[in-house]
């Protein structure tokens, strides 16, 4: 353990700052968390928990993993983690294999009936019955930590959870048949045993464990609370050449591209809504924007949010690891006639250094509504065969 590293995080936390920073997110928590009272749980219709069929504010599931974000992040994980969700594709509610019953109908009262007991067992501390709850670890941790923020500390993966142990040198401390409500204990019990921050908030120790030391683990997202200063660029638009494809030989693992093409995706778009967040704060503007994309993925683009005026603006969000200075993007033929149909409404935004804390938007504007502004490149072809 580096008591050095320790003592200067805490020594240089800003606590009256963070307090000032979470404010806003701490009254939604608790707005949240009357609105979805007990009562309402055991009673809930099922398209006020699930995730997929319409974009609503008031939606158990949207809400903890997106409008409740800056207190705990979840959104890393498939939306099958919730259990029952609606499958755009099918266009039909879905259940898990765990929660299938012989009507969705019979599975949503199952569900509810599971998450009003994990509640209950939540607010008396009974960790058999939190260990039995049937939801995934990352859920439940987050749900946990969103009704009892001063029990449950809100780190929610267990790799961050076992990095963090072994970091503060912990791993004395950790027996063979820990799990993760085991591991999760050492690091509050470590952070009460120490005076210097036994009366802070757990999500205000997770904030110390993520951003000032030992920080999240090298190459991996942060899945609680982070500090993201987000700059946007300025400057003329970035001409897209046809320049020479750098493509390697030999046999593309497409499945690996596929499942890191969604992860850097879901991180610049996690990106931009944080930053509109901020923008539409700044700005006075009481409105927030909406993720789209993940209730609706064919709407041509991923965030609808404002201007600095108060006007509806449409963004696209592409993210990509390479240089401001020498950048491609894909589009799609539905996002192009969508930013066409839209005009100056549509707004195109290029994420870079997406998994940096300190990550740059580019804001392009609808560079496909001026003659030349951008080369389109077909890379793809359809092939519609018709049998003679």
């Amino acid at each position: 353990m580096s008591y050095s590293g320790i003592k200067e995080a805490i020594d240089t936390f800003d606590m009256t700052s963070y307090i000032e920073q979470y404010q806003q997110a701490e009254e939604y928590r608790k707005d949240f968390v009357k609105r979805f009272s007990l009562d309402r749980i055991r009673t809930m219709e099922i398209d006020e928990y699930v995730q997929g069929k319409r974009i609503t504010d008031d939606n158990f599931c949207y809400e903890l993993e997106w409008k409740l974000g800056s207190l705990g992040h979840i959104n890393g994980s498939p939306i099958k983690k919730f259990g029952i969700f609606y499958s755009q594709r099918r266009n039909q509610y879905e259940a898990t294999r765990l929660w299938k019953r012989n009507t969705i109908k019979e599975s949503m009262l199952a569900l509810r009936h599971e998450l009003a007991t994990l509640i209950e067992a939540g607010e008396c501390g009974d960790m058999e019955l939190i260990r039995k709850a049937p939801f995934s670890r990352m859920f439940k941790g987050k749900i946990l930590a969103t009704y009892y923020p001063e029990k449950y500390l809100s780190v929610f993966s267990l790799k961050h959870i076992e990095y963090f142990i072994h970091k503060l040198g912990l791993d004395h401390l950790v027996k063979p048949d820990f799990d993760i409500l085991d591991k999760r204990c050492i690091l509050v019990g470590f952070m009460r045993s120490d005076q210097r921050m036994n009366a802070w908030p757990l999500h205000a120790f997770a904030h110390l464990l993520y951003n000032y030391y030992p920080k999240a683990p090298k190459g991996q997202v942060d899945n609680s609370t982070e500090t993201l200063k987000i700059d946007s660029i300025a400057g003329d638009f970035i001409s897209l050449e046809d320049k020479p494809s750098n493509l390697r030989s030999g046999k593309a693992d497409y499945e690996l591209i596929s499942r890191n093409n969604a992860a850097l995706g879901e991180r610049g778009e996690y990106i931009v809504m944080e930053y509109e967040k901020s923008k539409l704060k700044d700005s006075h503007i009481k409105k927030e924007p909406e993720h789209i994309s993940k209730k609706d993925d064919s709407c041509g683009y991923d965030i609808k949010s404002f201007d600095n005026s108060g006007e509806e603006i449409f963004i696209e969000v592409k993210t990509t690891n390479s240089l401001p200075n020498d950048f491609r993007i894909f589009i799609t033929s539905n996002e192009f006639e969508t930013a066409r149909k839209l005009g100056n409404k549509y707004h195109l935004y290029v994420v870079f250094n997406p998994n940096s804390s300190n990550p740059k938007i580019y804001d392009i504007g609808n560079p496909f509504i001026e003659e030349g502004k951008a080369k389109l490149i077909p890379v793809t072809y359809k092939l519609h065969l018709q049998k003679l």
